[in-house]
């Protein structure tokens, strides 16, 4: 399998969007990932079941729901240390897990924010002081051990045009 490959076997499909009246419920046909838009009720579902008419959930209006400062670690061990945070490889196309400290960089623990993070929310990557060198991932089931977060990423939805990220600089998580 090459690269191209590869990455493609990580990325969800594109979701389809729907516009109708009335929730979909029981009553629209589709798949993971994809989107709804009532008209009546101007609300926004999403389908979180492989395939049928069942399993939409409404979404809600996007907030933050974590933000902190990590330092990166190129290191791709599933062990970051107090305000560390790393992926599982350091080419992007590659990585399949982030891994984050609950203490971030300032020494506040986060895990009581790290803990609402559930499947297929979206996490924000920044070099803090570098708006180019981003990644945004769409991330499964996380799982907590000693004092470390594992997110598998399921896609990587989003990336900047800056290259290579240092061991040690600071960066900007942010979820919701």
């Amino acid at each position: 399998m090459n690269w191209l490959e590869e990455l493609r076997s990580k990325l969800l499909p594109i979701p389809k969007y729907t516009r109708d009246s009335g929730e979909p419920e029981g009553v629209v046909t589709g798949a993971q990932a994809d989107r709804y838009y009532d008209r009546t009720d101007d609300l926004v579902w999403y389908k979180t079941t492989l395939s049928g008419n069942t399993g939409w959930k409404l979404m809600t209006a996007p907030t933050i729901s974590g933000l902190g400062v990590w330092r990166y670690r190129t290191a791709t061990d599933a062990t970051p240390a107090t305000g560390r945070m790393q992926f599982d490889s350091t080419t992007i196309a590659s990585v399949t897990n982030m891994y984050v400290n609950v203490t971030n960089d300032g020494g506040t623990d986060m895990s009581a924010i790290l803990a609402t993070i559930v499947a297929n929310d979206l996490m924000y990557v920044q070099v803090r002081s570098d708006a180019d060198l981003f990644i945004t991932v769409q991330v499964g089931t996380p799982s907590l051990s000693a004092g470390v977060y594992t997110f598998p990423i399921n896609a990587v939805v989003g990336q900047g045009t800056g290259s290579g990220v240092t061991n040690n600089v600071p960066v900007i998580i942010a979820t919701g």
